[in-house]
């Protein structure tokens, strides 16, 4: 059976089963549920079955992934530059691209989106942020 409530900060209605939720975030020491709204990407725990939202005590900075960008340059510049076979011309390549994948999102994404897809590792993305990779990812192709 599946538990909805509605999200405190965007008021939809979001799943709470702690079953079969790929949005569910775990318990804390005392049992309480914490979830991310599929809709808003927002967090929130139920205590007694009452939503409270709360804030992610951690941001990641905008830095991190151009950092990642620019470390991936480096080192396909540097595989390119010393070895010379084809093979290594592919991985080169790949370095190339995650680096421009790394700046684009680092550049032009927004907090949240960078927040999500760092801080929340085994959880789907939001929504909105899921709308907002897509057109990332338009971008890339033109």
């Amino acid at each position: 059976m599946e538990k909805t409530m509605e999200c405190p900060s965007c008021n939809r209605t979001t799943n709470t089963n702690d079953v079969l939720n790929k949005y569910f975030l775990g318990k804390n020491s005392n049992g309480i549920p914490f979830f991310k709204c599929e809709e808003c990407g927002n967090l929130f725990y139920l205590n007694e079955g009452i939503a409270h939202p709360i804030s992610r005590g951690e941001r990641v900075s905008r830095f991190v992934p151009i950092i990642s960008g620019v470390l991936s340059w480096i080192i396909a510049v540097g595989i390119v530059w010393f070895y010379d076979s084809i093979v290594t011309r592919f991985i080169g390549g790949a370095f190339l691209l995650y680096g421009w994948k790394c700046m684009k999102i680092g550049t032009w994404g927004t907090q949240k989106l960078i927040d999500e897809l760092t801080l929340d590792k085994g959880v789907e993305l939001s929504k909105e942020a899921a709308q907002e990779w897509e057109k990332f990812r338009g971008k890339w192709n033109e």
